[in-house]
Order: structure tokens, then C-alpha cells, then sequence
């Protein structure tokens, strides 16, 4: 009775061991599985790239290496990927928020077009000090680009109209109406284009490396990043709005409103959009320009950076400095070497094309071993 007693007591090592096991393996296996399979896509995608290069008569090895120069050979192009980095992370942070909870927002870019516009004319119309004055600036553009966000958000949750259809078009809308202000409302006069006249220089964000165009909007992207991920992590908003994408049904039978989520994340996710804007038009270019806040593409290489990063905001940020990294390495190869600069898109569009297809294979491999 007393041995079979202590032996009742006796711990059982080897489960216990073994569970620990697994549950130390189960997080580390998901994570090799992702940096093993995006290291592929990163390498094939190059390999791809590289023939496409070989094909029109260059070297591929040349031009990869006038990336790597271009983008990092010295401080005027490190500063320049940085530069090129902030709004592409930026809009990233912006889209991904979104996806999380599971809502498909294609309008960061008039999101971030109408948020900057909302600044400019709040620092050409408004006579306040300048730390008053850039405060209102930065809180405008916010508000602009959240409302114009939560619009698509309300289309949804009241008119069934998907969020995906009316937050893309709403873009030509947005295109539209801060050209229209810009060329009759706010055009500079005997200018050379459409662009409106430059904001004080009191009112411009201070450079951070002298010659280049990195700006203190740096600070706000780190802000950005930082806060997004406490309340991801440390929040019960941050939980709902995961568990909301993760299973919409099963977090509102937890309690989690549906129509308040929809128009909450919308509103944030246009928020950080416009605060991009805010950064490009008072940290680079302290005008409107027609066309140059939408040209280079933030938004979508922002889109691009959440899809690989699966909307983690430190996986944004290395996603948004590759894909900068690339696009100003590529400007210096086009200047060195002459191959066209559109190769990086090409690189871009496969790397894309297989990170979101590898998903596919690991679940057709997972079936087969079933």
C-alpha cells in the first residue's frame, strides 16, 4: 500500500518532459518553417531576376552588386533607403492594421494623399506657434486620412459594400480632389508644375543627415512601430482585433461588436496612413506636388511589406527597408550599368508571388503527410 502510494506521488518525468517538448518545438518549428520558406522566395525570386538581367546582356552578379552599393555603399544611400523606407513602412504598418482584423483596405494611398493635403492646408491657413502649429498639422492629417478610411468602413457596415471594392476606388476619388485643390485652391504662381508654394521653413521637420532627405519623420515611424506593437500585444483591443480577424464569428460571440471593430480599425489603419502623408509632404518634399505622394507606389510597396511580414509591424519594417533597399539600389544600377530600373519591380512582383504561395505548398505538404 505505502510503495504504491509513493509511487502514486512520484512525478511523471517523461510526459511532462515530453510536452515541454513540444510546446518549446511547436512556436520555434512555425517560425524556422517561415524563415526557412521566405529565404527561398527571397533567393528565387533573385535567381529569376538575375536571368531576366543575363537575357538582356548584362551580368547579374554586376547588377546585384550595384544594388548592394547603391543602397548601402555609403551614408548618402543609407540615409536615401532610409528615406525611401519610412512611408513604404509606414503605409505597411497602415495596411496590416487593417488585415489583422481581417478588413482588405486598398485605399491607404488616398488615405495618406488626403492626410498630407489636410496638414498643408492647416500650416498655410492657420497662425499658431510652430510647436502648436506642427502638433495641429500632424493631428490633421491623422484625422483626415482616418475619416476618409472609416468611410469605406461604414460603407460596409451599413450598405454591405465590401470594404476591398469601395476603399480602392475611393483612391481616384481622393486623386482627384487634392489635384483639384492643388491646381485652383493652392497652385503656386509662375511655378513650373502643379505644385503649391513650400511651407515655412520653420514648419519643416529638421533634416537628421545634412544633404539628403531623412528626416525627423524617422522618430514617428519608430513611435509608429513601437506603439502598434504594445497594442497588438500588450492590449485588450489589440486581442480583439486579432481574434476579429482571426474568427470573426467566434470574438462576436465573445462580445467583440462587429460594426464598432469595422469602423475602429478603419479609422486607425487611415490614421497611420495620413500620418505618412504628413511625413512626405512637411520631412521631403514641404509642398503638394501633383502626383508625387502616389508616383513611387508607397501604398502598395507597404501592402507588399505587410503580406510578407503577415502584418507583424518589426517584420514591416525589414520588409519596407528590402523593398527600399532594392528600388534605390536599383536607381544606382540603372545609373551605373544601364539596366532598367523596372527589374526591381519584376523582383518585387515574384517575391511577392511566391511568399503568398508558399502558404499553399506547406498546406498541400501537410495534407500529404496526413
Amino acid at each position: 500500500m505505502t510503495a504504491d502510494h509513493e509511487h502514486d506521488n512520484t512525478p511523471s518525468d517523461p510526459p511532462t518532459s515530453t510536452s515541454a517538448k513540444r510546446w518549446l518545438q511547436s512556436p520555434l518549428r512555425k517560425w524556422r518553417e517561415e524563415i526557412t520558406s521566405l529565404l527561398i522566395a527571397l533567393f528565387s525570386s533573385f535567381l529569376i531576376g538575375g536571368m531576366l538581367i543575363l537575357l538582356s546582356g548584362d551580368n547579374p552578379l554586376l547588377a546585384y552588386a550595384a544594388i548592394v552599393k547603391g543602397a548601402f555603399g555609403d551614408s548618402f544611400g543609407i540615409a536615401s533607403t532610409i528615406t525611401r523606407g519610412l512611408p513604404i513602412i509606414g503605409a505597411g504598418i497602415a495596411t496590416g492594421w487593417a488585415f489583422k482584423a481581417g478588413l482588405i483596405n486598398l485605399g491607404v494611398e488616398g488615405q495618406l494623399l488626403l492626410g498630407g493635403m489636410a496638414a498643408y492646408i492647416v500650416a498655410v491657413s492657420v497662425p499658431l506657434s510652430p510647436i502648436l502649429l506642427l502638433s495641429l498639422t500632424i493631428l490633421a492629417s491623422m484625422v483626415a486620412g482616418g475619416l476618409w478610411s472609416m468611410l469605406s468602413g461604414w460603407l460596409e457596415t451599413q450598405f454591405d459594400v465590401p470594404i476591398l471594392v469601395s476603399s480602392l476606388l475611393m483612391n481616384f476619388l481622393a486623386i482627384g480632389l487634392v489635384s483639384y485643390m492643388i491646381n485652383f485652391h493652392f497652385l503656386e504662381v509662375g511655378g513650373s508644375r502643379s505644385q503649391t508654394p513650400m511651407i515655412a521653413d520653420i514648419q519643416r521637420l529638421p533634416r537628421l543627415v545634412p544633404g539628403t532627405s531623412l528626416s525627423a519623420g524617422l522618430y514617428l515611424i519608430i513611435g509608429l512601430v513601437i506603439a502598434a506593437m504594445f497594442m497588438l500585444r500588450r492590449t485588450a483591443h489589440g486581442f480583439e482585433l486579432t481574434m476579429f480577424g482571426a474568427n470573426r464569428e467566434f470574438a462576436v460571440s465573445t462580445g467583440v461588436n462587429p460594426v464598432r471593430m469595422t469602423l475602429v480599425t478603419m479609422f486607425s489603419s487611415g490614421m497611420i496612413a495620413g500620418m505618412v502623408g504628413f511625413i512626405l509632404v512637411f520631412g521631403v518634399h514641404y509642398r503638394m506636388i501633383d502626383g508625387a505622394l502616389t508616383g513611387p507606389g508607397y501604398a502598395w510597396t507597404g501592402m507588399m511589406a505587410a503580406i510578407i511580414a503577415n502584418n507583424n509591424p518589426v517584420g514591416i519594417v525589414v520588409g519596407g527597408l528590402f523593398f527600399s533597399a532594392v528600388q534605390t539600389g536599383s536607381s544606382a544600377m540603372e545609373r551605373t550599368h544601364g539596366i532598367p530600373f523596372e527589374i526591381s519591380f519584376v523582383v518585387q512582383a515574384i517575391i511577392i508571388l511566391l511568399v503568398a504561395s508558399r502558404k499553399g505548398f506547406s498546406g498541400l505538404k501537410r495534407k500529404d503527410t496526413t
